[in-house]
């Protein structure tokens, strides 16, 4: 069977550092983060909408997780800066691009993700099939 090769988008030394051969716990893994993360994407819109930025770091920060374990460490980065700019300095001007910049990051990533994880679906399909 041939290895499976992620996109070059993504972290590859991370990902097979974390999961190697193992694309069976790959695929369980981002699976979860994109569905966890297109559940979150409109909760996030709608908060950002409605100027309820509490509720819009309350939501981000459970996506932490997910970063970590997936190695998006730009993302996390965005995270802690905007946190920590809503908690140093409210609600500002800064506050609101720092919250558009990352709710379009992570779309990005929902994307990239999303095509992978149908690539995974594919490869684990052939391989099943002995192809």
């Amino acid at each position: 069977m041939n290895t499976f090769r992620y996109q070059r988008e993504l972290d590859v030394p991370f990902l097979q550092q974390k999961f190697g051969n193992d694309i069976f716990s790959a695929r369980e893994i981002i699976g979860s983060f994109v569905e966890m993360v297109e559940g979150e994407l409109g909760i996030l819109e709608a908060a950002l909408q409605h100027k309820d930025y509490k509720d819009y770091a309350r939501v981000a920060l459970r996506m932490k997780n997910g970063f970590n374990i997936l190695g998006l460490k730009q993302e996390k980065k965005a995270l802690d800066d905007m946190r920590a700019h809503l908690a140093a300095y409210g609600a500002n001007e800064r506050f609101i691009q720092l919250a558009t910049e990352f709710l379009e990051m992570v779309e990005n990533k929902r994307t990239l993700f999303k095509i992978e994880l149908h690539r995974l679906d594919n490869w684990l399909e052939q391989a099943a099939n002995g192809q």
